[in-house]
């Protein structure tokens, strides 16, 4: 999780708050989740890096809050 922290951080440009929490019961450290279902039902689409879909998501929120308050 850190890493993904790591990654908005150095997208958004600036240090994001955090609380490192011990693990809980039931967490999974490592994820081997197998995406040949996930391909079969969405044959078309293409896998992008996580960097450039982290990015992609930072950009459209940014484009979204235009004009929230709060």
């Amino acid at each position: 999780m850190n890493e993904l922290v790591a990654l908005l951080e150095r997208i958004l440009g600036r240090e994001l708050a955090r609380e490192d929490l011990p693990t809980r019961e039931g967490d999974v450290p490592h994820s081997q989740a197998d995406p040949t279902r996930l391909r079969a039902l969405f044959p078309d689409v293409e896998p992008v890096l996580l960097e450039d879909g982290v990015r992609a998501t930072v950009e459209w929120f940014e484009r979204e809050q235009v004009g929230v308050s709060g």
